[in-house]
């Protein structure tokens, strides 16, 4: 938890970021890791109340196009979890292998065909083991789950990589509404007196 003494001095949340952006905490948790450590405490719990399944499909396909946009303003993925470069590759990868199964379906030569299938197959591949960690929880916790988890897994990847193409393309023609500020905390500011 932020003391004030912390909250005063990196000036607290940016006012200035407009409505629907949803990268508040994000972005103040990047200017309290310009100067400080962050720490996880397990004992500290918190529910998330999600939308419907249409929603939550539009929130995510949304939100994850805002960390795009601010992955290519900040230049640089998070170190672990949902936001990290494996997790973009092994998305990535889902939904190419879906794009590549479009050939299978067009009056291509045999050849094409083939190496359009195998490189699904592969890209598959990279997505099963990139989510490996996910799945290999599931089936050890509720192995009746595995095929349930995989599938709502496929769903929501999909529409994540789906959203981050969208957050690039906003990003690379010049559409983003992103920036990302650099430090509010300037050295006259001094060092961080005691919590208050």
């Amino acid at each position: 938890m932020a003391t004030s003494a912390l909250a005063v001095h990196v000036r607290g949340f940016d006012a200035s970021l407009g409505y629907g952006m949803d990268y508040e905490n994000e972005e103040l948790g990047y200017r309290i890791t310009e100067r400080y450590n962050m720490l996880l405490d397990p004992a500290v719990v918190v529910g998330h109340h999600f939308p419907g399944f249409r929603d939550l499909m539009r929130t995510y396909f949304l939100r994850v196009a805002l960390w795009m946009e601010i992955f290519v303003a900040r230049r640089k993925f998070e170190s672990g979890g949902v936001t990290s470069a494996g997790t973009g590759l092994s998305s990535a990868a889902l939904l190419l292998a879906v794009a590549l199964v479009v050939p299978a379906t067009l009056p291509l030569p045999e050849m094409w065909l083939i190496l359009a299938g195998t490189l699904s197959l592969l890209c598959f591949c990279v997505y099963l083991y990139g989510y490996s960690g996910f799945l290999t929880f599931v089936a050890r916790r509720k192995p009746a789950y595995l095929i349930p988890a995989l599938l709502l897994n496929v769903a929501f990847t999909l529409v994540i990589a789906a959203g981050a193409s969208f957050g690039l393309l906003k990003s690379v023609t010049g559409r983003s509404e992103m920036r990302v500020q650099s430090s509010n905390i300037s050295e006259r500011d001094g060092p961080l007196g005691p919590p208050s």
